[in-house]
C-alpha cells in the first residue's frame, strides 16, 4: 500500500534535501508534499578535519526543485504544529520522511498517523547525535544507516531496518562518509519499496543514552584511531563473507577472501566453527580441499569439541557403500578419528550409535592400518 508522504527538508540549498526530493519525485511523481524549514543561524563546528574533499555539483534549493517538478512546497517551521496540521488536513499525508530537519517536537510527530521516519548516518544507539561518523570509530561499531521512526527523544523510536556499509581496506574518511551518504539514498529506495507493498514493521529501538557533541580534540583523536577501526571493520566484513561462502559453496569468494586475508583461515563463528568446519559440514569438497591446501587445521573443533571429521561424516552416515571422497580427503590431510569431544566420544562412537556398521568397519580398518 502506497502511503501518502510529507518530506521534511531545509529551505535552502542542501544536498540531502535535493537528493530525497528527486528520489521521491521519480517514484511518486507529484504525490507528496514538501515541508521546508527556513534557515537559522546556528553555532556549527566548521573546522576542517579532512585532508581531502570529494567535489560535487552544488544542490538546487528545495523550492526551485519543487517548482520545476510541480511538487507542493511549503516553507514552514518544523515545530509549527498549527500549520503542519493544516497541511495534513489539506494533503491527507500519513507518514513523514526526514531529509533535513532539526529536532521535531512530539506534538508534530503525533500529527502523522504512521509516524515520521529518519535516516540516521550511523548505528543507533551507539552513534546517536550529530557526530555519528566519529562515534562509529570511537565506539568501534560498523558504519551504516539506521532507518527508524522517531519519538520525542533524539535518535530513538522504532527501528525499521539498518543498512550496513562495506568499508574498504584503503578507504579514506572522506570516502567512507561519502559512501555512507549514498547509502542513505539506497535506504530511502528500500523504504519506498516497503511502503509500496507492505506496512512498516518496526521493533523497539532502545536508546538509553544520548551522545554529547564531540570537541575538536576528540574528533582528531577519532581520526587518529580511524586506520585501526577501518582494518577491524574490513576484517569483520571479510570474515562474514568467508563464512557465508563456505555455507553456500562459493569457492570464488573463499579464494578472494583467503588470498587477501590469510589470517582469517582459522577465524571462528560464535559457535566456534572454522571455515573448514562449515564447508565440511555442508559437503563442499572443493572448498575443503582448498582450505586444507592453505594450511587449515584439519583437527579443528567447535566449542563442544566436535571435530571437523565429526561434522563432515554426518551427511554420509547410512548412505554410501565406500568411504566418501570428502572423508577420504580429510584423512589424507591428517584427520584424527580417535579424538574425543567434550562427552568423551570419538567419531567411531557416533557412527556406531547411528547403526552404520558399514562405515564403522571402514573407519576401524583405517585405524588398524595406521
Amino acid at each position: 500500500m502506497a502511503h501518502k508522504i510529507a518530506l521534511f527538508v531545509y529551505d535552502f540549498p542542501h544536498r540531502k534535501s535535493h537528493d530525497f526530493i528527486i528520489e521521491l519525485a521519480v517514484r511518486r511523481g507529484k504525490n507528496f508534499c514538501v515541508i521546508a524549514a527556513p534557515r537559522k543561524e546556528l553555532n556549527v563546528d566548521r573546522r576542517k578535519y579532512f585532508d581531502c574533499s570529494i567535489g560535487m555539483a552544488p544542490p538546487i534549493s528545495a523550492e526551485e526543485l519543487c517548482r520545476y517538478l510541480g511538487v507542493p512546497y511549503f516553507s514552514v517551521e518544523h515545530e509549527d504544529c498549527y500549520k503542519i496540521e493544516e497541511l495534513r488536513k489539506c494533503f491527507d499525508f500519513e507518514l513523514g520522511l526526514i531529509a533535513g530537519a532539526r529536532i521535531i517536537p512530539g506534538d508534530v510527530i503525533k500529527i502523522f498517523p504512521k509516524g515520521i521516519v529518519n535516516f540516521h548516518p550511523g548505528l543507533i544507539p551507539q552513534t546517536s547525535g550529530l557526530d555519528a561518523f566519529y562515534y562509529s570509530v570511537i565506539k568501534n561499531v560498523e558504519m551504516g544507516v539506521t532507518v527508524h521512526l522517531i519519538d520525542e527523544r533524539v535518535d530513538a523510536g522504532g527501528l525499521v531496518f539498518f543498512e550496513s556499509l562495506d568499508v574498504g581496506l584503503t578507504d579514506t574518511p572522506e570516502i567512507v562518509q561519502f559512501n555512507n551518504y549514498q547509502l542513505q539514498i539506497k535506504a530511502l529506495r528500500r523504504l519506498i519499496d516497503i511502503l509500496d507493498f507492505d506496512e512498516l514493521k518496526v521493533v523497539p529501538l532502545n536508546r538509553p543514552f544520548k551522545n554529547s557533541p564531540l570537541t575538536s580534540e576528540q574528533k582528531f583523536d577519532a581520526l587518529n584511531a580511524y586506520p585501526a577501526w577501518r582494518a577491524r571493520q574490513y576484517h569483520i566484513r571479510e570474515r562474514q563473507k568467508l563464512f557465508k561462502a563456505c555455507v553456500v559453496g562459493d569457492l570464488r569468494s573463499v579464494l578472494d577472501v583467503v588470498e587477501v586475508c590469510p589470517e582469517l583461515l582459522e577465524s571462528v563463528t560464535p559457535e566456534g566453527w572454522t571455515p573448514l568446519i562449515i564447508s565440511s559440514f555442508n559437503g563442499h569438497i572443493d572448498i575443503v580441499e582448498y582450505l586444507l591446501s592453505k594450511g587449515a587445521n584439519v583437527n579443528a573443533c567447535g566449542f563442544k569439541g566436535t571435530t571437523v571429521f565429526m561434522y563432515a561424516k554426518s551427511q554420509f552416515v547410512n548412505k554410501v557403500d565406500a568411504l566418501p571422497p570428502l572423508l577420504s580427503l580429510l584423512i589424507r590431510f591428517g584427520a584424527d578419528i580417535d579424538r574425543c569431544d567434550m562427552h568423551g566420544l570419538t567419531v567411531l562412537d557416533y557412527v556406531e550409535l547411528a547403526g552404520d556398521k558399514r562405515l564403522l568397519e571402514i573407519l576401524r580398518s583405517l585405524e588398524i592400518r595406521k
